[in-house]
């Protein structure tokens, strides 16, 4: 499967998650599309790292912008393991993840696209 196209997918059942109130779903979701994001563009510069500690060297060495959306969410998804997230928290992680899709180029899943995966 092509990195943008699992980016999109994460996506996709993140908004869904959030639609019916699953915001830690939904943030899990979210941190794993942006997770395919990095790993899209890091491609780019045949990059592939095999974990988040090689992730996060990678990105700082080679993609600042995208280190710094990550880094600063990288809490924000761990605490979804052990503490409930707010809807708040879930709506600013969905913006940075919009954020780092913007700078990849990857044209964010329209709610139309997410109401057919729904359907599915």
């Amino acid at each position: 499967m092509e990195l943008d196209n699992k980016a999109k997918d994460y996506f996709i059942v993140a908004r869904i998650s959030e639609k019916i109130g699953k915001f830690d779903v939904a943030c899990t979701n979210y941190f794993k599309s942006l997770a395919a994001v990095n790993d899209f563009v890091l491609a780019k510069k045949e990059l592939f790292p095999k974990d988040h500690n090689e992730r996060f060297f990678m990105l700082k060495e080679n993609e600042p912008f995208l280190y710094k959306i990550t880094s600063s969410l990288f809490l924000t998804y761990r605490r979804t393991y052990t503490k409930n997230i707010d809807t708040n928290e879930a709506l600013m992680l969905k913006e940075k993840v919009k954020e780092a899709f913007e700078y990849a180029k990857i044209a964010i899943p329209s709610d139309s696209e997410i109401e057919k995966y729904f359907k599915r």
